[in-house]
């Protein structure tokens, strides 16, 4: 697959979790539909639910790296899109991440190409 010049070997590199408009969206709804037929597709369910506790994951190894604990510290994260060379945030592991960051208390300075700030809803 990496061989394939559509695809290339840069995005087989295993990162936080995938993201995106697309595959997120489409693997839910195959997910939806095969329970709708009464036709369970465990791999794509285990491939959702891997996804998720990835992002987890990741935001747990960020509080470990320092020290357990990241109450009032100030904490920078590069490279926020869901694939290189974008600025498309669209269900980005990075949301996930930040959002876990700051419910352990941290304060999150984010950038990717431009500024992104968390507005509250």
């Amino acid at each position: 697959m990496g061989m394939d010049n559509r695809i290339g070997s840069k995005f087989l590199h295993a990162g936080p979790g995938y993201g995106g408009s697309c595959f997120p969206k489409d693997t839910l709804a195959l997910v939806k539909t095969a329970h709708d037929y009464d036709a369970p597709m465990r791999i794509v369910e285990a491939v959702v639910a891997i996804n998720d506790q990835r992002k987890r994951g990741m935001a747990k190894r960020i509080i470990a790296s320092c020290g357990g604990n990241v109450r009032g510290k100030t904490i920078a994260l590069l490279g926020l899109a869901f694939k290189l060379n974008t600025d498309d945030m669209r269900d980005a592991p990075s949301i996930a991440i930040v959002t876990a960051l700051e419910d352990a208390g941290a304060k999150v300075r984010a950038y990717d190409r431009r500024p992104w700030i968390r507005r509250a809803p």
